[in-house]
Formats: C-alpha cells, sequence, structure tokens
C-alpha cells in the first residue's frame, strides 16, 4: 500500500508526496486541468520522514516564500 501526503508550497502550490511499497518518494504537482507533473528535482532517500521533505521542498522553492509563509502538510499520513 503506498502513503499519500499534500503539502502546500509558501501558498503559492501544492504538492503531492506518494511513496510507494519500496520506500521510494515520487512528487507531483496538480495542473489546473486535473492531470499532474512529475517533480523530478524534489529528490529524497527512501523511507525519508516527512520533515526531510519539507526542508527538501524548501531547500527547492525558497524564492516562493514570503516572510509570512511556510511548507506545511495539508493532510496527515
Amino acid at each position: 500500500m503506498s502513503r499519500r501526503v499534500v503539502f502546500d508550497v509558501f501558498g503559492e502550490f501544492i504538492v503531492h508526496a506518494e511513496q510507494n511499497e519500496d520506500g521510494d518518494w515520487r512528487f507531483y504537482r496538480p495542473g489546473t486541468d486535473g492531470k499532474r507533473a512529475r517533480l523530478d528535482d524534489v529528490v529524497v532517500g527512501p523511507g525519508a520522514p516527512l520533515d526531510e521533505i519539507e526542508r527538501q521542498l524548501e531547500a527547492i522553492y525558497h524564492e516562493a516564500g514570503r516572510p509570512d509563509t511556510s511548507i506545511r502538510r495539508i493532510d496527515s499520513p
């Protein structure tokens, strides 16, 4: 069974994180047309904890942030 987590990235866009049975994470950004685009620039090791994913998202997309925004989990595992 896979694990799915949704992140709000600085209030600018949403990232879906999906972990497969092997522990590998894949990341997607949903589009307005109902399709989703794979994010290959977000890379974490198998079994990485959610706080590591948040750190990676912040490191990659920090330019989208403002002083009053952050990376936050929308739903909990």
